[in-house]
């Protein structure tokens, strides 16, 4: 055995590497040749140019545009705005011993000023459509709030089924809103 080309595979490799050799010289291969002529260079560079400066232009733009929407202009859209938030309370979140919300009464039960209008509303058309809904309790001070647990927590102390760390927590489970034959809200 030779170890080498065949007359067929030589003929054949060489056709292969003209056909390359020809496709370069006519630019035909589709690879993306360095920008070697200064004006084409130039053209390319201004492109990139532009379109980098139209990019930032309409960043800046839109950033802009957004903070003029978000960002009330007058003192009395600032308050009105300001209202209108809702607080976040949870156990990471408490709010002050002493904080006490805006209250109006309805049916007897204080209500926060900005729920009393809503609230008026879903009682009429829940009456209206042949359902009527009761208020079982509403605001409740930090310091009812406290004597209601430590009441529930020494019930279930006393019963002597739970201890102290398991009737707190059942406590603080079932001290949310409780519902009563019908409906309550």
């Amino acid at each position: 055995m030779s170890g080498g080309f065949t007359p067929f595979d030589r003929n054949s490799y060489r056709e292969s590497k003209r056909r390359r050799k020809q496709a370069l010289i006519e630019e035909r291969t589709g690879r993306i040749l360095p920008v070697s002529n200064p004006r084409r260079r130039y053209i390319a560079l201004a492109c990139i140019g532009v379109i980098l400066v139209v990019a930032i232009a309409f960043g800046i733009f839109s950033i802009l545009k957004s903070n003029q929407k978000s960002n009330p202009e007058t003192p009395e859209q600032i308050q009105a705005e300001s209202e209108m938030l809702l607080t976040v309370v949870d156990s990471a979140n408490p709010l002050d011993k002493d904080y006490v919300p805006d209250l109006e009464t309805v049916n007897g039960f204080k209500v926060n000023r900005d729920a009393l209008k809503p609230l008026e509303n879903l009682l009429k058309a829940s009456k209206e459509n042949g359902t009527e809904l009761k208020i079982k309790t509403a605001y409740v001070s930090y310091d009812e709030q406290e004597e209601r647990f430590q009441s529930e927590l020494q019930k279930m102390l006393q019963s002597s089924k739970y201890t102290t760390v398991r009737a707190e927590a059942e406590v603080l489970k079932t001290r949310t809103v409780g519902v009563t034959d019908g409906i309550a809200c």
